[in-house]
């Protein structure tokens, strides 16, 4: 199976650098939308058969969007969301987003009992991607893609490639 892993649309949360990673989430931008209409026409000759998202809103904006070049529906599988920032949801300062980036490197290179504040370790976000990436790949299709989000992205390939 062929996997396409493609990010969000630009969101207002990343004009401000807010740690926004709870669902439903903040909205894509004008930007965001062009952003995701792009993937679309990108993704348009790889054959795509399924388009999946998590459930925070922009990831769902991105796929609505993509879905208008793909022909495809997007499934919303709600493991694919971002990596939980707990305790530090919503802030802009530099040490909460030091904390938010440091949990995630020191997952991506092996330190999985490492814990964001007030809310996931490595092994609970392996878990529950890992779980959706199962359901998309138990879905039978040659090529496929999902929407998501950044950190979790790259924490989860960086693991898993």
């Amino acid at each position: 199976m062929r996997l396409f892993l493609t990010r969000h649309g630009e969101t207002t949360a990343n004009l401000v650098g807010a740690l926004d990673t709870a669902p439903p989430g903040k909205l894509l931008t004008e930007l965001g939308q062009r952003q995701a209409r792009a993937a679309g026409v990108a993704l348009k000759s790889e054959g795509i058969e399924a388009l999946y998202c998590s459930d925070a809103l922009r990831a769902q904006q991105t796929a609505d969007h993509m879905t208008a070049t793909l022909g495809h529906k997007a499934t919303v599988i709600g493991g694919l969301r971002e990596i939980q920032a707990g305790g530090v949801e919503d802030r802009t300062d530099p040490d909460s987003v030091q904390i938010y980036l440091k949990t995630v490197i020191a997952w991506a290179t092996g330190d999985l009992d490492a814990r964001m504040p007030g809310a996931e370790n490595g092994h609970e976000f392996l878990a529950r991607y890992d779980a959706s990436i199962q359901q998309i790949m138990d879905g039978g299709h040659k090529v496929a893609a999902l929407v998501s989000h950044g950190a979790a992205i790259r924490a989860w390939a960086a693991l898993r490639a």
